[in-house]
């Protein structure tokens, strides 16, 4: 069901598929790239060790003795 307000006319074509999907110039330099880089990896070893501090803190007689 259509309703009456509904353009059923076919849109003209303007020959671009896609405009809003152009490249843009990339604005990031080498200085940045590396610190993006590294921030990543930081982000990654703090993950991994609070992961490792939850499932150790999680099972059940696994905990540390002192001697």
């Amino acid at each position: 069901m259509t309703l009456p307000t509904e353009d059923l006319a076919p849109e003209e074509q303007s020959g671009d598929l896609v405009t809003w999907m152009a490249p843009g110039a990339l604005r990031l330099g080498a200085a940045g790239l590396a610190s993006v880089a590294a921030a990543a990896f930081a982000l990654g070893i703090i993950a991994a060790v609070a992961l490792l501090a939850a499932t150790r803190s999680a099972l059940p007689g696994r905990r540390p003795t002192v001697h």
